[in-house]
C-alpha cells in the first residue's frame, strides 16, 4: 500500500506526517496533533526497473530488425 503525506493547514502548527492507505481509502482530512484540516502533499516517487536490460530491439520481431 502507498504511503502518503500530509500538512496540517494550521499556520501554529504546521506539522507533517505520512500515512499508510489504500488506493481506495479517502484522505485523511484533520491533523492528528492539533484536530485542524490536512492537506495530502504531493511528493516524487522512486521507480526501480529490474531485470537484464531494456533495449529498442528487444519487442522487434525477427523481420523488422533484418530490414532495419
Amino acid at each position: 500500500m502507498p504511503t502518503y503525506e500530509y500538512k496540517c493547514t494550521d499556520k501554529k502548527c504546521s506539522e507533517q506526517f505520512e500515512k499508510i492507505q489504500s488506493f481506495n481509502s479517502r484522505p485523511t482530512t484533520k491533523c492528528p496533533s492539533c484536530n485542524t484540516k490536512a492537506t495530502r502533499l504531493i511528493s516524487s516517487v522512486s521507480v526501480q526497473f529490474q531485470g537484464s536490460g531494456w533495449y529498442s530491439t528487444a519487442n522487434r520481431s525477427s523481420k523488422e530488425s533484418d530490414s532495419d
